[in-house]
């Protein structure tokens, strides 16, 4: 029952960074990405091949509120690893963490591919990503469909160009 109130949805195709508790036959991951520090360019950390937690304990960092995907992911690594990070500050929106990145207010956490380009040429030339020493400290992106549309044309060819710009994505890391 909760299934097909959940799949009666009035949507075609929805893009998550999580699949929903209720289990879905049209699931399909598109990206897998690692999950970055992010850093002002004069950090001392900039420059760093990669940063384990032990060194970001004196780090202020910038998150998403908590209930967000990313900083649920986060939060649960963190605390299996017995790491708790300074929170400085905690944002409802992406893009202010990302200007507050920007702006050198402290690090963040940012998913290597699906938030665009940083560094120099981009909005964020500010920026520098950093590996974490973190084994599979990553996370997926999947496409969902609603299982009325499956034998849409349009919302095929509409999947098709998610499929592609994801895999372009991935390609030009």
């Amino acid at each position: 029952e909760v299934m097909e109130k959940r799949e009666s949805t009035c949507w075609d195709v929805c893009i998550r960074s999580v699949l929903p508790e209720i289990s879905y036959t049209s699931a399909e991951r598109i990206l897998q990405e690692r999950i970055l520090l992010a850093v002002h360019k004069d950090s001392w950390i900039a420059n760093r091949q990669s940063v384990s937690l032990r060194d970001l304990e004196e780090e202020i960092f910038i998150s998403l509120r908590k209930g967000t995907n990313l900083r649920d992911l986060a939060d649960k690594r963190f605390q299996a690893e017995g790491f708790f990070p300074q929170q400085g500050f905690e944002c409802d929106t992406l893009y202010i963490l990302q200007y507050m990145v920007q702006g050198g207010a402290g690090v963040a956490l940012w998913p290597e591919q699906s938030w665009g380009k940083i560094g120099p040429g981009s909005a964020f030339d500010q920026v520098r990503l950093v590996p974490i020493d973190l084994p599979d400290f990553s996370r997926s992106i999947y496409m969902i469909r609603s299982k009325d549309t499956k034998s849409m044309p349009v919302v095929e060819r509409f999947c098709q160009c998610i499929r592609d710009y994801f895999a372009d994505l991935q390609q030009y890391k």
